[in-house]
């Protein structure tokens, strides 16, 4: 997202504006996408400590208040993602006109390339997912692509109303951004030459895992598309817990990477040094103002905080 800002920076700079749309249907499809991943994430993570979870102590309650506003502000999640729809239709549109020139960019090249496939031999291409990484980016754009085709079919030669497409548009756009992940997913461990290779091996695991686990919950769209066989997406559990018995070893390292330090964290579970209880005691015990406190259980006298001797005055209700 930085280096198509800085590219669209450049060329706004020089006079050409041709770039702002891409940029602008790229950012809102990702807000949307990425926001609701880390707030469904989170929540995720939460249920998934138990009883620790609904806690204080596990450090998720706060984050999960910081963090649930982030898919309704600047820009409703909902809302932004017609913007990305918007732009994907019009570039469909320039696609069908003009199916045999030039790409300009990186989205008309896979929507051009679906097109050429489609009235070709290519019709029931199905992309080796379980043994290819280009595969699985190849299916993922695929899909994205009859998305686009879909909608511009609904509404530029059915005229269907806008307001009612919204669930597909919607859809559209989270299949295009679910592609520019893991396109730049796979672009980056390909290119990236400074990595040992105990290190690439496990990002390349979490690159199937993740890109793995939403086209088995996306099947549907993958085999309507014809980017993957039935076969294949019958696999894919067992696929999936073959990744996570892989990564689970070094699920801690993978979460440590981001160096995220303990007071910003501020969990009893999460903590570097793992003194759960410790902390658990501490925060319970020490750091509970109450504790400091014995409220007098005699409702029938006047004292509220027993051995203060003040015998109630200034104490309006003792509830």
């Amino acid at each position: 997202m930085g280096k198509l800002y800085e590219r669209t920076r450049k060329s706004v700079d020089s006079g050409d504006f041709s770039a702002l749309a891409d940029l602008h249907s790229t950012s809102s499809g990702l807000k949307s996408l990425c926001t609701s991943l880390a707030a469904d994430g989170i929540e995720t993570c939460r249920r998934a400590l138990g009883g620790h979870g609904f806690g204080g102590g596990s450090g998720l309650i706060q984050l999960n208040n910081d963090y649930l506003s982030k898919p309704t502000v600047e820009g409703d999640n909902w809302m932004i993602t017609q913007q990305a729809a918007a732009y994907l239709i019009k570039k469909a549109t320039t696609a069908i006109e003009s199916p045999d020139s030039n790409a300009t960019d990186g989205t008309d090249k896979i929507l051009k390339d679906y097109l050429k496939a489609q009235k070709y031999s290519d019709k029931v291409n199905k992309y080796d997912v379980l043994h290819n990484d280009q595969a699985i980016v190849d299916a993922f754009e695929r899909r994205a692509a009859d998305l686009s085709f879909k909608a511009y079919e609904e509404r530029i030669i059915k005229k269907r109303s806008w307001n009612s497409l919204l669930i597909q548009l919607h859809k559209l756009s989270r299949a295009q951004s679910q592609a520019v992940l893991v396109s730049n997913f796979h672009a980056a461990l390909t290119s990236y030459t400074t990595l040992s290779p105990v290190t690439k091996s496990v990002l390349w695991d979490l690159f199937r895992l993740f890109s793995l686990h939403t086209m088995d919950l996306e099947a549907r769209e993958f085999y309507n598309s014809n980017g993957v066989s039935n076969t294949q997406l019958d696999a894919l559990p067992s696929r999936i817990q073959d990744l996570m018995a892989s990564l689970r070893p070094h699920a801690v390292k993978l979460v440590d990477s981001w160096m995220v330090p303990d007071y910003l964290l501020d969990s009893a579970l999460g903590r570097y040094d793992g003194k759960v209880y410790e902390d658990l005691f501490h925060r319970a015990h020490r750091l509970n103002p109450l504790n400091r406190v014995t409220f007098n259980p005699r409702y029938w006298e006047e004292e509220i905080v027993m051995g203060s001797g003040d015998g109630g005055k200034g104490v309006l209700s003792k509830l």
